[in-house]
């Protein structure tokens, strides 16, 4: 019997800004030297290892040079939204599952979030990227969190929108389910795990 839902955090429950600020500045019209770079630097945010000014101060340099650094951060936290399936998490938890949020993310990153949305991510358990100082879709991010939270993969459910997210909980035992933003698809798969909503 399931016990426990983890969800991504973006493009899942909320709108993953840094994608959206992807395609209003055209990433993939940029030079492959320019790209490698944003990416490097994103992924180092991600696991703690490069701070979030810096991470603007690439953004700059390589994405938007209109914006300056602290525009960035602005830009990034005010096109923030919340999705459909975010209304799930307060189901959920009424229903008493363990609700985890593993997410690729900046440090603070949460709190901000929550601040712009009014989320109450304080019920939850948010696994954030940069304060383990590993990320998805690398295993040992996964069985990090395993252990820490003392999961049965057996009893665990993940939910993610990106495939390649999803192989490595399927390596530790855990049901997946790829989120392509159908709701009622959703839905359905945590009906027939005999998840309650």
């Amino acid at each position: 019997m399931i016990n426990t839902i983890i969800f991504d955090f973006g493009d899942v429950l909320v709108r993953d800004t840094t994608k959206f600020m992807k395609r209003h500045f055209y990433f993939d019209k940029l030079s492959q030297n320019k790209k490698k770079k944003f990416i490097t630097a994103f992924h180092s945010n991600e696991v703690g290892k490069l701070s979030n000014l810096k991470l603007n101060q690439t953004i700059h340099q390589t994405l938007s040079p209109n914006l300056s650094p602290k525009q960035i951060a602005k830009f990034l936290i005010s096109h923030a939204k919340t999705l459909k399936a975010w209304s799930l998490i307060h189901l959920l938890l009424k229903k008493h599952y363990c609700v985890i949020i593993l997410s690729n993310n900046q440090r603070n990153g949460p709190a901000r979030y929550a601040k712009k949305l009014h989320l109450d991510l304080t019920r939850c358990v948010f696994v954030n990227s940069a304060e383990a100082g590993m990320h998805k879709p690398y295993l040992n991010f996964y069985k990090y969190t395993v252990k820490k939270y003392k999961l049965n993969p057996q009893k665990t459910v993940f939910i993610d929108d990106t495939t390649a997210n999803l192989i490595p909980a399927e390596r530790l035992g855990i049901t997946t389910f790829h989120y392509a933003h159908d709701y009622k698809k959703l839905v359905k798969f945590l009906k027939n795990h005999g998840i309650k909503t």
